[in-house]
């Protein structure tokens, strides 16, 4: 099974104000970077207590 399908398939659409929109696409670390890893890195860093590099 492809791997990008099988993401594909778990993926959900949230409404995000274009405000916020605006912010997660400052926090990308790369181009590419989706903002669904934008989302995870960040949730990643709070649960290790890591917000002050958030």
């Amino acid at each position: 099974m492809n791997i990008m399908n099988d993401k594909k398939s778990n993926m959900t659409t949230i409404p995000l104000r274009k405000e916020t929109r605006d912010e997660l696409r400052e926090l990308k670390i790369y181009s590419r970077e989706t903002y669904d890893e934008v989302v995870v890195r960040l949730i990643s860093k709070i649960k290790k207590g890591d917000v002050k590099n958030v």
